[in-house]
């Protein structure tokens, strides 16, 4: 593969859109894939055509709980066959918080082969020290942490400078990544807030 990626069927022809986009691992310019309940066919074409730009893929709103476990399994093998990290959405992390069942949980996504888990907060209070405990735990489990900064509710709005403490708070802790609450539309919640 070049240092740069390109546009790969028109090389030589068109150069890409965007120069200087580094082949993976990448620390910069990290691209994060939503999967809001994909089969497996689709899980494969994804990867076939895009796994050399995606660094991410969320199984997101509680989807990894409706799979049967062979299935989500075998989707979380070929998501990271791939080299892509694979992580459950953070409201699944915050169920099993309100349930008392954190380590039951990360538990079984490491038998299923999540490499990543996202820490958040969007529909519960978390204190500064519980959050703490959580990243910790979950590093100390072996998952890298993505954590998410924001609530879900955009009636309830974080000042900017709430918002920076808690992403200092987070990568202080061990957090690998930070995303910011902004939900799929960009409009009204988190960073596009008012």
């Amino acid at each position: 593969m070049s240092e740069i990626l390109g546009l790969k069927a028109l090389n030589g022809v068109v150069q890409a859109p965007l120069e200087g986009r580094r082949p993976k691992p990448r620390e910069c310019g990290l691209t994060m894939v939503i999967d809001k309940g994909l089969g497996l066919s689709e899980t494969t074409d994804l990867m076939a055509m895009g796994a050399d730009y995606v660094d991410i893929v969320k199984i997101s709103f509680g989807t990894a709980a409706l799979y049967p476990l062979e299935t989500l399994h075998a989707k979380i093998r070929i998501i990271r066959s791939h080299g892509v990290t694979v992580c459950p959405g953070g409201t699944l992390l915050e169920v099993a918080l309100m349930q008392n069942r954190l380590s039951q949980f990360l538990g079984r996504i490491a038998s299923l082969g999540f490499n990543a888990v996202e820490v958040s907060d969007g529909t519960i209070q978390m204190s500064a020290a519980r959050r703490g405990a959580v990243i910790t735990a979950v590093l100390d489990a072996g998952f890298d942490v993505i954590t998410e900064v924001g609530k879900k509710d955009p009636t309830q709005h974080l000042p900017p400078e709430e918002v920076v403490d808690r992403v200092r708070f987070d990568l202080d802790y061990g957090a690998k990544l930070v995303i910011l609450e902004a939900r799929e539309s960009g409009k009204g919640v988190g960073i596009f807030a008012g």
